[in-house]
């Protein structure tokens, strides 16, 4: 399956939103391994954008860097190519039906999106 690494961001999101949920034993495996395939990913993209602030930021008063606005276009340019790379990974699309068992707010529910048959 390939995905973007912005979808593994929100599939990540939906991931640790129902993280506490009971489900049947299989599909709580499933999203355990595909949650360790997206590890490396994630922490590359974070690296990546951390890098990017320093390059396109200042810091504050308050000890923060944050990107200046005379830098926003081009930190967004660069860090929109991190987001749209595509990964391959080995899990497999899952049917519709995988998630009946549990309860998912429409937020959760989009990040699964691009898991979905």
């Amino acid at each position: 399956m390939e995905l973007t690494i912005a979808d593994i961001i929100n599939l990540n999101r939906s991931l640790d939103g129902i993280a506490k949920q009971k489900m049947k034993a299989s599909l709580a495996i499933q999203f355990n391994k595909l949650k360790q395939e997206c590890t490396p990913h994630l922490n590359e993209a974070e690296e990546t954008r951390l890098k990017l602030v320093k390059e396109y930021g200042k810091e504050n008063e308050s000890g923060n860097v944050a990107v200046t606005e005379e830098n926003a276009v081009k930190f967004f340019e660069e860090y929109k190519a991190t987001l749209t790379r595509t990964v391959k990974l080995k899990a497999d699309k899952l049917p519709i039906d995988a998630l009946d068992s549990i309860e998912l707010s429409p937020e959760d529910a989009a990040g699964f999106l691009p898991l979905m048959d």
